[in-house]
């Protein structure tokens, strides 16, 4: 029976050590924060998970072509949980980082935004370069102001 125990318990400590590791492979997305309109400026977020809570990653260089970009802020999000199985702790701690940029375009249009690559130490992970759309912001007649005055003259603070 001891024999049966050993292996299948070698198994369970290889799988969960395989899985921690996995769950530690940096990985990076870009998304947009909120909706793009020309002329308007709008969010560009750098989603990263798998680095550490410390230092944090330096904003890389982003440029957009047809585009001002601003670099703002690095935020770390935290989250910890702990688990009590069969009155073994089990800890864990995940960062994801939020590299916040500010993006102004003139026109509306598709814009390419590259590959971009964020480091941490020897840690390294690269974006996928993608397009996003920047559209015009919609008008209609509804949107108009109109000032009807008297054919008399006004004075200040008249209602």
């Amino acid at each position: 029976m001891l024999r049966r125990v050993v292996p299948i318990a070698a198994a369970v400590v290889a799988l969960t050590a395989g899985v921690a590791r996995a769950q530690q492979t940096p990985s990076a997305e870009l998304r947009l924060d909120g909706e793009a309109y020309a002329g308007a400026p709008f969010g560009l977020v750098i989603v990263v998970e798998g680095l550490e809570e410390a230092p944090p990653p330096e904003l890389p260089p982003l440029a957009i072509p047809g585009a001002t970009v601003t670099a703002e802020r690095a935020e770390p999000s935290v989250s910890q949980s702990i688990q009590i199985i069969n009155g073994r702790r089990f800890e864990e701690r995940r960062t994801t980082w939020m590299l916040r940029y500010r993006v102004l375009a003139a026109t509306a249009g598709i814009y390419k935004v590259p590959a971009i690559a964020i480091s941490q130490g020897d840690k390294r992970v690269t974006t996928a370069p993608v397009g996003r759309e920047v559209r015009e912001v919609a008008s209609t007649d509804d949107m108009r102001i109109a000032i009807s005055l008297p054919e008399r003259p006004l004075w200040v603070g008249e209602t």
